[in-house]
């Protein structure tokens, strides 16, 4: 299957502090898969969503998003 013919949506979360998935590279490489590929970038966060304790988040808040933002992002699949 080509690129082209790319027809399941994903929902794909990195760290901003991601060293190995950085944001230039992920957005480079993924840009041909939109619109079904949707990035969500989680602010502080690690390859691991670990986040660091002066950054005034904690782990579990990073989770707490991850979780909000594929409960909305499934129901707007679900709309559509």
């Amino acid at each position: 299957m080509s690129i082209q013919n790319w027809r399941v949506a994903v929902l794909c979360f990195n760290g901003t502090r991601d060293a190995l998935a950085t944001r230039d590279l992920m957005e480079g490489a993924v840009r041909p898969l939109a619109p079904r590929w949707r990035m969500h970038w989680l602010e502080g966060a690690d390859h691991s969503f670990h986040v660091l304790k002066s950054s005034g988040r904690t782990d579990a808040a990073v989770l707490d998003e991850v979780a909000d933002t594929s409960a909305a992002w499934m129901v707007q699949l679900a709309e559509s």
